[in-house]
């Protein structure tokens, strides 16, 4: 005997899926409020499992702060270096103007203008470290030892 399914709900046809949850939604402030709380336990020294357990998020929400906030940090961190060099490069300006100023006059003693060059190689020399000029230079190598040899015995056109 057939059994009668009537009373069951009808079902669309395979494949189907199931209706989800709605993801939850939260406020900006509570985003940033989140953001903050696992920046405070990360420099803690907490776990990113630990933050999102202690916060009731996902790990992957975590980390996407944490992202966020390193970045920050180093834009921050970046602007304040460039600050500090230019003004340090102001600095090295003026005092390389007043030496110029002082090496002008003819009247300078010899001891002291001996001094005024040291400092001015000095000043020169710091700029250049500030500025990364005293780094040696990369060369790369794109001849092989057979090149070499090849090119050596080559007859040279006249």
């Amino acid at each position: 005997m057939p059994q009668d399914n009537s009373c069951l709900p009808s079902l669309p046809a395979y494949p189907y899926t199931m209706p989800m949850k709605p993801k939850p939604t939260i406020t900006a402030s509570k985003a940033v409020e989140q953001s903050r709380a696992c920046w405070a336990h990360y420099i803690r020294g907490w776990s990113i499992q630990d933050i999102a357990n202690e916060l009731g998020i996902v790990s992957g929400t975590v980390s996407r702060y944490l992202r966020e906030a390193q970045a920050v940090a180093r834009a921050d961190r970046d602007a304040l270096a460039a600050d500090y060099l230019q003004r340090e490069l102001d600095h090295l300006d003026a005092l390389e103007r007043t030496l110029d100023a002082d090496l002008a006059g003819d009247e300078v003693a010899a001891p002291r203008r001996a001094q005024a060059v040291r400092l001015l190689l000095e000043i020169k020399a710091r700029r250049a470290k500030y500025l990364g000029l005293d780094k040696p230079i990369e060369v790369k190598h794109t001849m092989t030892l057979e090149d070499l040899v090849a090119g050596a015995t080559k007859p040279k056109p006249e």
